[in-house]
């Protein structure tokens, strides 16, 4: 195997002296051991139409660097001619980037079986509000619900916790009021603490159910003897007083 550093001199002088089939064979000697060049060699198919060329060059470079070129696939793979590439790319991209558009597009192309698969992937400890995102999309209240209480110490509680504050208002309100308790006692409480029980409190505002309760419940807060003054003012902060 040459040395890479010969395979960017080669490819200088090709450009240099625009000698395209001295570019190409460098090119694609390397290709498969270098992503720079893998990409070079990717934007050159692409803009000379030779998509047979294109196509074998995206799967050789997803194969050894999938990270780098998922999203770069996604953009420029035929959907159609290529769909079980583009759906490995989007696949891999939607997972690594926990990004909910990409979900949306990736669950109406793969079979339910799969799709079942890859949200039980991502219900392995991946991250939780991309999780619940995906939760909310399929409708799957019970679920978010029972990851709720299996997640209460969550740092993201209030995102986790906002698609069904709706409909289990009644619970919900609970597990937030109980972890509040448990935070007001904590012996290293602070500032920060009061910004999270604010952020939790806040996900109730417009529960039409809860609000008498709500209500109730931040002015028995602002009313604590003594009084925690750094607590009235994140709740009023947060719109709650």
């Amino acid at each position: 195997m040459e040395n890479l550093s010969t395979a960017y001199i080669l490819l200088k002088i090709a450009e240099l002296t625009a000698n395209n089939s001295l570019w190409l064979e460098t090119a694609e000697t390397f290709a498969g051991f270098e992503k720079v060049i893998d990409r070079q060699l990717l934007e050159k198919y692409r803009q000379t139409a030779e998509y047979d060329n294109f196509n074998r060059i995206a799967t050789l470079a997803f194969q050894n660097w999938p990270g780098e070129f998922d999203l770069y696939l996604t953009q420029h793979l035929n959907k159609e001619s290529q769909k079980d590439l583009y759906i490995k790319a989007l696949r891999h991209y939607t997972k690594e980037k926990r990004d909910i558009a990409s979900y949306s597009e990736l669950r109406n192309l793969i079979p339910e079986s799969e799709l079942y698969q890859f949200i039980n992937e991502i219900s392995q400890g991946y991250n939780a509000e991309f999780y619940v995102q995906i939760l909310e999309i399929e409708k799957q209240y019970e679920e978010i619900l029972r990851f709720v209480r299996k997640n209460k110490d969550s740092y993201s509680f209030e995102n986790i916790v906002k698609p069904i504050v709706n409909i289990y208002s009644d619970e919900c309100f609970e597990i937030i009021t109980e972890k509040c308790r448990k935070a007001l006692v904590a012996y290293n409480r602070n500032r920060h603490t009061y910004q999270h029980i604010a952020r939790w409190l806040k996900t109730m505002k417009g529960v039409g159910a809860k609000q008498t309760d709500l209500k109730t419940y931040v002015q028995s807060l602002y009313n604590l003897k003594p009084a925690l003054p750094a607590l009235k003012d994140e709740l009023k902060n947060a719109g709650l007083i």
